[in-house]
C-alpha cells in the first residue's frame, strides 16, 4: 500500500531484538517507510490517503445500512 500511495520501493526496518511480550522476533520486519522529498509531493499523499479512507468509510457506512450510534450521558447508546 505505501508503494501505491507513494510510487517509491518502502525500505522496511527490522527488529533488533526479541519482545516476548509483542510477539516479536529478532530481524523479523516491523515498520516501512519511504523519504518524501518535498512539502507538494507530502500533501498530494496525504490528499490520496483522504479520499481513499474517505471511499472505505462510505462502502463500510453504506454495508452498516448508515446507522449510527452515539453515547448517552447514562452509559446507554441511542440510534439515529
Amino acid at each position: 500500500m505505501l508503494e501505491q500511495l507513494t510510487g517509491q520501493q518502502p525500505i522496511f526496518s527490522k527488529a533488533r531484538y526479541t519482545v516476548r511480550t509483542f510477539g516479536i522476533r529478532r530481524n523479523e520486519k516491523i515498520s516501512a517507510h519511504v523519504t518524501i522529498g518535498n512539502r507538494d509531493k507530502a500533501m498530494q499523499i496525504l490528499v490520496r490517503i483522504r479520499v481513499t479512507s474517505e471511499r472505505a468509510n462510505a462502502s463500510r457506512r453504506e454495508r452498516l445500512g448508515e446507522r449510527r450510534e452515539f453515547p448517552l450521558s447514562n452509559g446507554r447508546c441511542e440510534s439515529t
